[in-house]
């Protein structure tokens, strides 16, 4: 890491704002921030400054089923319809088949349609899942439809996340927030973390490649179980400490050892994917990983539970490029020792 000046490289990348936390030996070892919220006040990123981080989402999402799991309200491999009897999207209810591996896998054979699951926009108001599965609004629009010649293959798609947000509401009878900050963020401390958007001193614009504010200046995506949170590195990082620690029946959350080696055990044919995340093999041992990427932010989540080791980079600034091919990734490649 002290090989790469990052003010430099965030300088000629014309990145805005950044936050890095580093996890050893399962406590978080260091928490750094550079570069200002947005690009005209020039407010330095602090270490409460919340950044929009994406699909990270569907990794608390995951976190959030496993506990669910744990508590026997949930089955991994029962058909969803077996669990909730009452749904309320009517062309395109689920097939009998339906399981949550499948939804946070996915491999449920539900493909996104083109130009789906935008930002939100004031004048478009807050879509629910039966609106977005029937083609009925702005964010989406064109039905949602399970192809079952498509199940087991992998097809990334926000529709699995919404998916899992409303069997997680049918189950329980809360909201998936609610559910959220009782079960997840309220007990890992995670006080700098939301799904309620307020504009202040502590939330981060977005910028574009160039580093000019985005049109939204807080965009933000009405799908909380997709792709809604936003939070800070060192948020993120208790997570990843709490996500090691279930390992070896130590979670503070009550989660269960077994349970959690499902999110770590590769799924159907995929060696490299997870359970709501990505696997791999690095010089640091077995990695899972997960990747934020929406209007003005990038992101990444690594870690290494082996070496009891990760890292968390939040970036305000989209570059349109892949996060391996820009700054986030020269920042990863120097942690795991490959720069």
């Amino acid at each position: 890491m002290t090989a790469l000046n990052i003010e430099e490289r965030m300088k000629a990348l014309h990145i805005q704002g950044l936050t890095i936390t580093t996890i050893k030996n399962k406590k978080i070892f260091q928490s750094e921030q550079y570069g200002v919220r947005n690009k005209h006040d020039q407010f330095p990123v602090m270490g409460n400054t919340m950044f929009n981080v994406c699909s990270i989402s569907k990794l608390l999402t995951t976190v959030l089923a496993c506990k669910l799991i744990d508590e026997q309200l949930l089955q991994l491999d029962t058909p969803i319809n077996e669990l909730v009897t009452t749904w309320t999207i009517s062309s395109n209810t689920p097939s009998p088949s339906l399981t949550l591996r499948q939804l946070l896998s996915h491999q449920s054979g539900i493909i996104d349609p083109p130009n789906s699951f935008l930002p939100y926009q004031k004048r478009w108001g807050y879509p629910t899942v039966e609106q977005l599965f029937l083609g009925k609004t702005e964010y989406c629009r064109e039905p949602i439809i399970r192809q079952e010649n498509q199940v087991g293959r992998f097809h990334y798609a926000d529709a699995n996340f919404c998916l899992i947000e409303k069997l997680i509401e049918g189950v329980t009878g809360k909201s998936f927030t609610l559910l959220m900050e009782e079960k997840v963020l309220q007990p890992l401390g995670m006080a700098c973390s939301t799904y309620e958007v307020t504009y202040g001193e502590n939330i981060s614009q977005g910028h574009d490649r160039n580093g000019a504010t985005v049109k939204e200046k807080y965009p933000h995506y009405p799908y909380p179980a997709a792709s809604g949170l936003w939070s800070t590195s060192k948020d993120i990082s208790k997570l990843m400490i709490e996500l090691m620690d279930a390992i070896v029946g130590d979670s503070k959350l009550g989660l269960s050892p077994l349970t959690i080696n499902e999110m770590f055990t590769s799924q159907g044919e995929c060696e490299w994917l997870g359970l709501g995340c990505f696997l791999g093999s690095t010089s640091n041992g077995f990695e899972l990983s997960s990747l934020g990427w929406g209007v003005g932010f990038q992101s990444l989540l690594a870690l290494y539970p082996q070496k009891k080791e990760g890292i968390i980079i939040l970036t305000n600034t989209e570059l349109g490029i892949h996060q391996m091919d820009g700054l986030i990734g020269e920042i990863y490649r120097a942690f795991i020792g490959k720069e």
